[in-house]
Parts: structure tokens; sequence; C-alpha cells
């Protein structure tokens, strides 16, 4: 108590750290509490969030499994993977090739099953935007002589680049035919499960049940009579 009187004695202390004191705890732990609730409700809106861009992603999947699409679709998905992997290899040969010390023009041949899967016309507009050269072998051009190209020695684009254009324009192709394989499952009606027929009256109704008979009067004087005898047999006789 005396040091108390003494600690309160000294205005300043007490008004500074005592007296005061109290009421920044109090305000400290109300920041605190309100800090702890908006931490709480941005976890809860990130979970709402998280949940409903999950739902979302399954319900924009649901049309690759459609009935006659998934097929159409898986296809679609090996087209691209093959006319990718045929480009990759063919930007690396080039690359490869130009680090040689004056190595001339980079002639390839795109083989004919990725040329039939992209069609002749879309790979010969693509080499045209990588201003790629098409060749002509002989005056007499067979059909595996449009296949050929060549990337001129002097090209100033670098090959690393054109490889990465001609990979998005090829991305691009396939996104575009993958939204109009989409917009044809979305456009199918959908069919919607069979119902279970009703139960038919004589399914619901339950079997009747036999009716109680009450014995007749003959059948009633033989169960006494029988009663009557079975109790004289069950009494001792006296010697």
């Amino acid at each position: 108590d005396m040091k108390h009187l003494a600690m309160t004695n000294d205005v300043i202390f007490y008004e500074t750290y005592v007296r005061n004191g109290g009421a920044h705890a109090a305000a400290s732990s109300v920041r605190q509490a309100n800090a702890d609730s908006a931490t709480s409700h941005t976890l809860d809106d990130r979970k709402e969030k998280k949940k409903e861009s999950k739902a979302n992603a399954a319900d924009g999947e649901a049309w690759k499994s459609a009935p006659g699409i998934q097929d159409q679709y898986r296809e679609l998905c090996a087209e691209r993977e093959l006319v990718l992997g045929a480009l990759e290899d063919i930007f690396y040969e080039a690359y490869g090739h130009f680090l040689r010390h004056d190595p001339g023009p980079f002639r390839f041949e795109v083989p004919r099953k990725v040329a039939q899967t992209i069609t002749e016309e879309k790979l010969q507009e693509l080499m045209k935007r990588q201003k790629i050269d098409q060749v002509i072998t002989s005056e007499d051009a067979s059909d595996n002589d449009e296949l050929w190209f060549s990337i001129p020695a002097n090209n100033r684009a670098p090959v690393s680049r054109m490889g990465d254009e001609a990979a998005k324009w090829v991305e691009e192709h396939y996104n575009k035919k993958e939204q109009e394989l989409r917009d044809e499952a979305l456009s199918m009606p959908r069919t919607l499960p069979p119902v279970a027929p009703a139960p038919t009256a004589t399914e619901t109704k339950p079997a009747p049940s036999a009716p109680s008979r009450s014995p007749s009067p003959s059948e009633s004087g033989d169960q006494k009579r029988d009663s009557q005898k079975s109790s004289r047999s069950a009494t001792p006789t006296e010697n």
C-alpha cells in the first residue's frame, strides 16, 4: 500500500504508466481483435473463392466427356501434340545448324503425317508467317516436294524466336478448333436420366388376409366335453 501511495504521488508517472496504461492495453486488445477478425474474414473469402473456382472449372470441363465429343477431343489433343513435337524437333535442328561457321541455308522436310494432320494449306500459311521459303527440288514436283522448306542463312530473326512464334501459332490454331468443338458440345440437347415408373395399384395394394372363423355350436360342445374329461383324469382317486 505504501508503495502504491508513493507511486501515485508521482503524478507524471501515474498518469503516464499507470492510469493511461490500462487504456493503452484495452485499445491494443481491440486493435488485435479487429485484426484477427479481418484475417479470419480474408481466409474465409479465399476459401469460398477457391471452392467457386473449382466448381467452375469442373463445369467448364464437363463438355469434354459429352457423348460424341469425347473421342473428337482426344483426337484433337493428339494432333496438337504431334504438330508441336515435330516443329520443336525442326527448330532444334535449325538452331544447331546455324551455330556452325558459314552454315548456309537450313533445309528441312515436314513429315507427311504432320502435314496431313494440320493440312498442307495451314502448313504453308505457317511457313509464310515465319518467312520460311518453300523448296521445289525438281521441275516435275511430286507431293513430297511440297513438304520441303528452307530457312535462309541471312535470316534476321533468331531461330529460337521463330520456333516460339510457330508454336504459338499452332496453339492458337488448335485453340480455335477446341472452341468450335466446345460450342458444338454445349449446343447439343442434354439427355435427362430415365425416370423409374410409378408402382401400379396391384403392387401397392396389400394382399387380403383370411377372415377369422368362429367355432360352430357342435364344435363348442365337443371342446367342453374334452375339457371335462381331461379335468377328471387329472383329479387323483381316493382309496
